[in-house]
């Protein structure tokens, strides 16, 4: 029996209140569903009970930052032999910012305020680029 097309889920790593109202939504238009952490250590849980689509990364989060958040699901990945893009969400992205960014394992970057084009056509990319692999 078919429960009709599967939703992919995006992983969002946001301790603000407002960007997560705001992310999901733009996710929602984008046609995935999300699910949000609010710090590094929440996101490795939800990481490990349902692997996501993609992840939103915030860089500057309590307890455990993007920085240190992704390292961790990247030596997770390396054991499993799977990836998940991962995006990173940032007020800064400098050029030395977006470089920490990718030297950690991220993927690509956003700056922050996230605009709905920028991170549909972002989503859009990786998640076609994730598909294909």
């Amino acid at each position: 029996m078919d429960d009709g097309p599967i939703t992919k889920v995006i992983l969002v790593a946001e301790d603000n209140a407002i960007n997560q109202f705001l992310v999901e939504r733009m996710i929602a238009r984008c046609g995935y569903s999300s699910r949000v952490a609010i710090n590094g250590e929440e996101l490795l849980v939800a990481y490990n009970e349902s692997r996501p689509a993609l992840i939103l990364m915030d860089v500057q989060m309590p307890l455990m930052d993007g920085l240190s958040a992704t390292r961790e699901i990247r030596k997770l990945e390396a054991v499993s032999g799977e990836r998940v893009p991962i995006i990173a969400t940032t007020a800064r992205a400098l050029d030395g910012d977006a470089k920490a960014c990718l030297d950690s394992g991220m993927d690509d970057y956003i700056s922050k305020p996230i605009r709905y084009e920028i991170l549909a056509a972002k989503l859009a990319l990786w998640l076609a680029i994730s598909e294909a692999a």
